[in-house]
């Protein structure tokens, strides 16, 4: 049976990384959390993994820089609304639990 990929929109700040960032500087520094890089990896291979964030579009470079660094496998981004699918945030309430 083929896999049908799901999409996983991953928050960065205080996920991928341990602060949140709102300067060029925080961005570029920022503390990465292995786990998760490493979770995203896994699911880079078989699904869709979109990195989302609220950061202003001007931290759109800072970012890339960060996640590049950082061995994060990705297939796109968003900065701004999230679009459909599964989202990953430490701090995300689900209501189905």
């Amino acid at each position: 049976m083929k896999h049908t990929p799901i999409i996983y929109n991953v928050d960065v700040d205080d996920h991928l990384c341990e602060e949140v960032c709102w300067t060029e500087e925080e961005c570029l520094n920022a503390t990465p959390v292995k786990e998760w890089i490493d979770w995203v990896n896994e699911k880079y291979e078989t699904d869709y993994v979109v990195i989302c964030t609220a950061r202003r579009h001007s931290l759109y470079m800072p970012t890339i820089k960060w996640l590049e660094k950082n061995g994060v496998h990705y297939h796109n981004t968003c900065f701004g609304s999230k679009p459909p699918g599964i989202i990953v945030d430490r701090r995300a309430i689900n209501s189905h639990n």
